[in-house]
């Protein structure tokens, strides 16, 4: 997902991802973190008809690209057939569900900063009461630009989620060498909308399954 031409205020960028095995790739503009046109048809009409899902998965995998899913249930019966030995044999102990994350107001890693690092199966289920190391309330709800999984256990499963509660649309990152990050969630578009993911998170969960 890379900026290719700016012409005043309207940026093209190039839309690519994977839908049920096929892969689209147009370039739109964008206006104000906005998608305003998708260029290609096919492109353009599979893209917004994901807003018929309320559960659409963005999947963000190791290697970069995107990938979208109707439902976390789709998204698990896919990747069970892609690596189904190392699906089935998850069972971490509580130990080894070790993370420690940074979320940023800012892309780039800037801007106003939380961290996050807890043991176990941890969820945050609204990031507008969730309390830091200090005791403070970090009122970060629908502020992430950025985000750094730095000190991870290998291979969790990071989900992000529009909705408190972890309801919504979701956004999934899986850590490999206990690392992964996003510097600029503007140039991730959430599926079937006009908008991106920067700005929308607002409950996380963490496992070591789907």
């Amino acid at each position: 997902m890379a900026n290719v031409a700016s012409v005043n205020d309207t940026i093209i960028k190039k839309l690519d991802f994977y839908y049920k095995g096929n892969h689209y790739v147009s370039d739109y503009s964008s206006l104000n973190d906005s998608i305003v046109e998708i260029f290609d048809e096919e492109v353009r009409s599979l893209y917004f008809s994901l807003s018929d899902s309320s559960q659409v998965v963005t999947y963000i995998h190791p290697e970069g690209y995107i990938e979208y899913f109707d439902n976390l249930d789709m998204m698990r019966s896919s990747l069970e057939e892609e690596e189904p030995n190392r699906i089935a044999t998850r069972d971490l102990s509580i130990m080894q569900k070790y993370g420690r994350f940074y979320l940023y107001d800012d892309d780039g890693f800037s801007g106003r900063m939380i961290i996050v690092e807890e043991f176990g199966g941890f969820v945050v289920s609204h990031l507008k009461s969730y309390k830091t190391a200090l005791g403070e309330t970090a009122n970060f709800n629908d502020k992430t630009t950025a985000l750094k999984i730095e000190l991870g256990s290998d291979n969790l499963y990071y989900k992000f989620w529009e909705d408190d509660h972890f309801s919504g649309r979701c956004l999934v990152l899986r850590t490999t060498g206990g690392r992964a990050e996003i510097r600029n969630l503007k140039d991730y578009p959430l599926a079937g909308s006009s908008k991106s993911w920067n700005d929308r998170i607002t409950s996380i969960s963490i496992d070591d399954k789907l």
